[in-house]
């Protein structure tokens, strides 16, 4: 059981060096993106809107 333990532990270990990875590397580009860029525009989109749309649907899917 012990064996099991130390296991889970290396492989919890290993997720949480990821996770943290994962974070550093998103920080430095969201930094980078707003130190180099005057402006920054997010767009929220209806997708399954655009995707019921046959004139849109195509063009969406791509």
């Amino acid at each position: 059981m012990n064996r099991q333990v130390a296991e889970l532990l290396k492989i919890a270990r290993l997720h949480r060096r990821v996770a943290n990875i994962r974070q550093d590397v998103f920080h430095k580009l969201t930094t980078y993106v707003a130190k180099n860029h005057g402006t920054v525009v997010i767009e929220d989109l209806n997708l399954s809107g655009m995707m019921a749309n046959h004139k849109l649907a195509k063009s969406v899917s791509r």
